[in-house]
């Protein structure tokens, strides 16, 4: 039995999302919350994952909603939430699972690669860190000063803190959309964890598209979505950071 559970939250875009579960279905055990259209590519893969759940919400695409019930439906130890226009390397699990046994750690981190559409590519944690322990207040200090993509798909948690920090009075009290809690659910699983490993290979692709939070979303509007993810942080550890 697998020891990680992959949630993947979708919204509309089936194409994708086969491409996203293709990436993670031999490394893991596979958790899908479908918050748009019920489709023949969903009906497929609802025989052959985990968990398969229908929540129907409104156009805007999934909230942090969907993130609670996927990862409630997890039977792993740990997780990780990767979005439906993203992918994994291969390697993602053997590699960050190795890492947590090495150093017994609450949570990992990996790098990733922003792909643009003009097929340029960008590294998306600028950390000077060898593979191994790292101290948690450079991790949040990094996470906190980020002002473009910041993906739990990057991170393995454990289940259970996850699951503390998805209850409505905190991430759910967030603006709707899945930029601004990306970066909360980062920085609280980072203030509760003894020991944050970090790997600096790139085991993620970050996909930027027409319709992704990189593309999509006006700068001015990340920008003030990610300060009220830091101020909610700060609030809600008093005054860290």
């Amino acid at each position: 039995m697998s020891r990680l559970t992959v949630v993947i939250p979708t919204h509309n875009r089936p194409a994708m999302m086969q491409e996203a579960y293709g990436s993670a279905k031999n490394q893991a055990e596979i958790a899908i919350i479908n918050s748009g259209d019920h489709t023949s590519v969903h009906a497929s893969l609802a025989k052959k994952v985990v968990s398969y759940n229908y929540i129907p919400e409104r156009d805007e695409g999934p909230s942090v909603l969907s993130w609670l019930v996927g990862v409630a439906a997890a039977r792993t130890e740990y997780v990780t939430i990767l979005y439906d226009d993203d992918a994994l390397e291969p390697e993602f699990a053997e590699r960050m699972m190795a890492l947590i046994d090495e150093t017994r750690a609450d949570v990992a981190f990996c790098n990733g690669t922003i792909c643009r559409p003009d097929g340029t590519t960008q590294t998306n944690l600028q950390i000077e860190a060898p593979r191994g322990v790292v101290f948690r207040d450079q991790m949040i200090d990094a996470i906190a000063s980020m002002q473009f993509t910041v993906t739990p798909a990057c991170c393995v948690f454990r289940r259970e803190t996850v699951l503390d920090h998805l209850h409505p009075g905190r991430i759910g009290r967030m603006p709707r959309g899945l930029a601004g809690p990306d970066k909360l659910l980062l920085l609280l699983a980072l203030h509760d964890a003894r020991v944050v490993a970090w790997e600096p290979a790139s085991l993620v692709q970050l996909r930027a598209h027409a319709g992704s939070c990189t593309c999509s979303t006006p700068e001015d509007v990340l920008t003030e979505r990610y300060r009220v993810a830091v101020e909610t942080y700060r609030l809600l550890t008093r005054g860290r950071i």
